[in-house]
């Protein structure tokens, strides 16, 4: 559950700091919430335990969810869609 809420949270984060379309807003949630699941499943995979909040690896996977905004953003002003 908290992993939902976090992706989320990162991603309306990201999008009041760098959004300027409402098109970017699912984007972003999605990026977000994509880059924290799979942060949180490698840091799963590697056994790596860098401030852990019980099963959660909070730091693994927001800085997976950033990685991946970042690299999403940069794909937006690169490729507009609009």
């Amino acid at each position: 559950m908290a992993c939902y809420f976090m992706g989320i949270i990162y991603g309306l984060l990201f999008y009041l700091w760098q959004g300027r379309t409402w098109l970017d807003l699912p984007i972003y949630l999605m990026v977000s919430f994509s880059g924290f699941l799979a942060g949180q499943l490698l840091a799963r995979l590697l056994g790596s335990n860098l401030f852990p909040i019980g099963l959660l690896h909070i730091a693994e996977a927001s800085v997976m969810s950033g990685l991946w905004l970042i690299i999403a953003r940069w794909l937006r002003v690169k490729y507009p869609l609009t």
